[in-house]
């Protein structure tokens, strides 16, 4: 762990401002997840990693297309997201075989 020299002030609600470039510098946005840690008189935060990896986009995918390929009464829509989804799976295959 290294020292970056900033200093905060904690506010009346317990909140503090994470200065713009180390939220620049660790791609911390809006919105992201931050876990908390506690040590011996410190506080540690660490992003946290909440966007589904692509094996699970593609099962969620697939829930929503029945036996004739449809995805929502949309006929072909539904056929366009199966091909999709079989070209994710083929290039996944070829990843985890290399």
């Amino acid at each position: 762990m290294q020292t970056t020299g900033i200093r905060r002030l904690v506010d009346s609600l317990g909140r503090i401002v994470l200065p713009r470039e180390i939220r620049r510098s660790l791609f911390i946005r809006e919105g992201d997840h931050l876990e908390i840690f506690t040590g011996d008189k410190c506080v540690i935060l660490k992003k946290v990693d909440t966007r589904k990896n692509v094996s699970d986009i593609v099962r969620d995918l697939l829930d929503y297309i029945d036996d004739d390929g449809r995805l929502s009464g949309n006929t072909a829509l539904g056929k366009h997201v199966k091909e999709l989804v079989a070209e994710i799976e083929k290039a996944l295959d070829s990843v985890e075989d290399a």
